[in-house]
């Protein structure tokens, strides 16, 4: 098992020597161990080395031709001339595509890596190709696929499971590609390539170098460290990532969050069970809450009567579904309810009809609350109406007229990331709403959404929708780590600023 640390890159496609030298020197103030100089828009070998010898620090040198996702268009003899200058120019690594005939003298002093991209369809005879490239005896080895979907993991699983006898680094490139790379310093790779800070990336899903290190912590990854993440599609909006990943703070073991941007369940839990005990569980997040739940070897209770997780739990064999949502939500009305425990005797409307939605309603039946359901369509949501007594209403003025709620719970994404802010989408509008209800907002990205603004102009009593996040996540630490999970208080504080934000917003009572 590896315990050295893993090697923070940045890659830097310079175009002039001052230019390299400024952006190298830059990306070591802010924590690369090493910079990759990619020579695409290169012409002059004279130059390289001025360029190598004003960085300090171990240095790897590459240049990519359009086929290998690379830039550079010159010719195959002047391409191999920069290469062989930066040899002489005393470089730590030179990068050599699989196919390229040109390898520098064993006793020059430096290291070989073979690599590999292929920026399409994945090949069939990876494998091989890899094989062959192990023949040539390079002192590491480098490969690079796409990634469509997170699922796509499963394009590397067959060449990480084989033993070389030299150092793989081998991840896939694309936003979706993302945990691959930090999965790949978990299965012993000992590089991790980065972009440098308000610099383009020379890959896509390139993490920036304070990403890399300060938020997925890179350099306290081992190989066979636990991880667990976030699966759903979109995942850059949660602030999982942000609040998972400093949970060290409080649990010195607790694994990496990594994201997982997919819309295939299935194929993803097979890959990721194949990390085995490295492996811990997931959130869920929309639109997959219901999917998972069907690739569950076990349901929780609370899971079932939603037909929806949002969290799986891995025991080294087994799948188990559990709906920390239900919990979160509990968890968030109580926030408005400082001298009550229950909502009896209130009519409560749950405005939406996907897996949020779902656990609302039993959230809202644990709080012993009168349910209905507010949606734009009856399909996919009218059996597990019937089966919880819930009755539907479209989403209209009516409905909030017929039922007249107390309690209101929005469990649409209408909002979600909406830069506008409080002048965004909404689909609740101010006159359905009154003095002293509860309006609870499940959307958090931004914190004041419109609807929030709007229950604070009327005088409701608005909860937002970092409140329920917070209690959902505590559960979460909970049931996926098994240990005593930090205070709604110190869950705050690994926010940062965010985290100050209201959770609830009293309004006033109605007489």
């Amino acid at each position: 098992m590896s315990t050295n640390p893993v090697q923070v890159v940045a890659s830097i496609v310079p175009r002039s020597v001052e230019a390299g030298r400024a952006l190298a020197h830059s990306a070591r103030m802010r924590g690369a161990d090493c910079i990759e100089f990619r020579l695409d828009r290169w012409k002059d070998p004279s130059s390289v080395a001025a360029l190598l010898r004003g960085s300090a620090g171990p240095t790897i040198t590459a240049c990519r031709v359009p086929s290998d996702g690379g830039t550079y268009e010159g010719d195959a003899d002047e391409r191999r001339r920069l290469l062989q200058a930066a040899v002489e120019a005393g470089t730590t690594w030179i990068d050599l595509e699989h196919w390229e005939p040109y390898c520098p003298p064993r006793d020059s002093g430096v290291r070989v890596l073979r690599s590999f991209h292929r920026l399409g369809a994945a090949p069939r005879d990876l494998v091989g190709i890899v094989d062959r490239m192990a023949a040539s005896e390079p002192d590491m080895m480098k490969v690079t696929l796409r990634a469509y979907d997170a699922a796509d993991l499963e394009s590397l699983l067959e060449v990480q499971a084989r033993r070389y006898r030299m150092p793989l680094v081998a991840f896939l490139a694309g936003e979706p590609g993302l945990p691959s790379r930090f999965l790949a310093v978990l299965s012993g790779a000992p590089f991790i390539y980065c972009r440098a800070a308000n610099e383009v990336a020379t890959a896509p899903g390139q993490p920036d170098l304070f990403e890399a290190i300060e938020r997925y912590r890179v350099r306290t990854l081992r190989q066979r460290a636990r991880f667990w993440g976030l699966a759903g599609s979109p995942v850059a909006h949660s602030l999982g990532m942000r609040l998972h990943n400093h949970l060290v703070r409080y649990i010195k073991s607790a694994p990496t969050y990594l994201p997982f941007d997919t819309k295939e369940p299935e194929r993803l839990l097979k890959v990721l069970e194949g990390y085995g005990p490295s492996f811990a569980g997931l959130s869920v997040t929309a639109p997959l809450k219901q999917a998972f739940a069907a690739h569950c070897d076990s349901l929780s209770n609370a899971a079932r009567r939603c037909g929806a997780v949002n969290t799986v739990v891995f025991d080294g064999s087994k799948l188990r579904g559990e709906n920390s949502d239900v919990v979160g939500i509990r968890g968030a009305l109580r926030e408005a309810l400082p001298s009550a425990t229950t909502l009896y005797g209130k009519r409560a409307l749950v405005v939406g009809g996907g897996g949020s939605a779902r656990a609302a309603v039993v959230a809202l039946q644990d709080l012993d609350a009168e349910v209905a359901l507010a949606v734009r369509t009856r399909q996919g949501i009218r059996t597990f109406a019937e089966a919880q007594s819930v009755p539907l209403f479209p989403i209209d003025g009516k409905a909030f007229e017929a039922f007249a709620p107390d309690v209101i719970v929005h469990a649409t994404p209408v909002g979600q990331g909406d830069p506008r802010g409080v002048d965004g989408a909404c689909i609740i509008e101010e006159r359905w709403l009154r003095p002293g209800m509860i309006v609870l907002d499940l959307v958090y990205t931004p914190v004041l959404t419109p609807l929030i603004a709007r229950a604070m102009r009327v005088g409701a009593h608005a909860v937002t929708g970092l409140a329920m996040f917070l209690h959902q996540a505590r559960e979460q630490i909970r049931l996926v780590l098994d240990q005593r999970p930090p205070s709604i208080a110190e869950l705050r504080r690994l926010l940062g600023p965010l985290g100050h934000q209201a959770l609830v917003y009293r309004g006033r009572d109605d007489d």
